[in-house]
Parts: structure tokens; sequence; C-alpha cells
């Protein structure tokens, strides 16, 4: 057995509106034999997890299955092991490294009180 990050992709509808163009993407950690198992064991937790509910409007909310398009073997887990890695430009830098260090402070005071 191995282990997988697979990403599940739903698009998130809301009332009857066309214009919806909301997405999730769910990164999962599975345990399977190969990549086929794991693509089957994500396809199978994305239809479960399809769903429909009303938000506070009154308006039916529907997460619709899309599929799963990717599947990377990770191997073994082990510590420091990178999952997953965003690279990316910033039009504004300065408020970028501001806002990152912002949600450090954030953490650092959250552990502190644990």
């Amino acid at each position: 057995m191995s282990w997988f990050l697979v990403k599940i992709v739903f698009q998130i509808r809301t009332g009857k509106s066309d214009s919806n163009h909301q997405f999730d993407e769910s990164f999962r950690l599975l345990e399977a034999d190969d990549v086929a198992d794991a693509y089957k064991k994500a396809y199978a937790i994305g239809q479960i997890e399809q769903s429909s509910f009303f938000n506070l409007y009154n308006e039916t909310v529907e997460w619709h299955f899309i599929d799963v398009p990717d599947v990377f073997e990770l191997g073994q887990l082990k510590d420091g092991l990178e999952v997953f890695a965003l690279t990316g430009e910033e039009k504004f830098p300065d408020e970028y490294i501001g806002a990152i260090q912002t949600k450090v402070t954030e953490l650092r005071k959250s552990l502190v009180k644990n």
C-alpha cells in the first residue's frame, strides 16, 4: 500500500442562477494499492459527498461532483514530505508578505494560549 494525494473537484451551485462559477478543489490523502485504486476511492468519496441543502435565504445549494483530475503517488509518508506547493506572482509583494506575517502572529498567539 502507498499513499496518494488526490484532488476532488465539486461545482457549487446556489439558487436558480446560471451565473454560478464557484468550485471547490478538495485535496485528500488516501492509502491505496495503486493509482487506479486511489482514483476509484477518490471517485467514490466525490459521489458520496455530493449534497444539496437550503441556505439562510432558503435557496438550494448543490455540491455537484465533477471528477478526480489529479492523483499523485506519495509513496510512504514521512516527516516533512511536500504534499502541495503553489508558485505565483503577486502585484503587491509587500502586502502579501504583510498578510503572511499577520497570519503567523495570530497563529503564534493561539499556540501560546494552548
